[in-house]
């Protein structure tokens, strides 16, 4: 189960025999249940409650609403779902639990000033809070001694003449 806003539901993946759009009609009318998505025998459904009872009240109202019911079982909410769910509560503007992550507040507004006011620039400081750092970069030869510092031990070329 995914807590949600001070509420938990339970995700059921539901398989009749027959049109899983009977599936769809039904979970319209259906108290507690949110249709999620079509499969190939059926498909998933939310129920607002972890209650053992309200769970197994959906698949009795389904059995005597006449759905042909072959398999019903609890599913874990997957990820995919979950962040879709939390887009479409910050969408309707929601607030936040203290299941999901709040937001940092906005930064502070500069006040407006009245047309023909002028508001004096912020005081600088003689150094930025992140002075900028120089990086250069190295000509390639930087990382190479010449052979000649290594006479005897030059594996490539003979040794090389040593200085006058």
């Amino acid at each position: 189960a995914l807590k949600r806003g001070g509420s938990t539901e339970t995700l059921v993946s539901v398989q009749i025999s027959g049109e899983p759009a009977k599936l769809v009609q039904w979970a319209l009318t259906a108290p507690h249940v949110t249709f999620v998505d079509e499969s190939k025998n059926g498909g998933r459904l939310r129920i607002d409650s972890t209650s053992e009872e309200v769970v197994s009240g959906v698949l009795r109202r389904m059995v005597l609403d006449g759905l042909p019911v072959i398999d019903f079982h609890r599913e874990e909410i997957r990820l995919e779902d979950a962040f879709i769910d939390i887009l479409a509560q910050l969408d309707r503007g929601e607030a936040l639990t203290a299941d999901t992550p709040a937001a940092p507040p906005p930064p502070p507004r500069r006040p407006t000033p009245a047309p023909g006011l002028a508001i004096p620039p912020p005081a600088s400081s003689p150094l930025p809070p992140n002075p900028p750092i120089l990086i250069l970069p190295l000509h390639p030869s930087a990382f190479f001694l010449p052979a000649s510092s290594f006479p005897d031990q030059c594996p490539l070329h003979p040794p090389c003449p040593s200085p006058p």
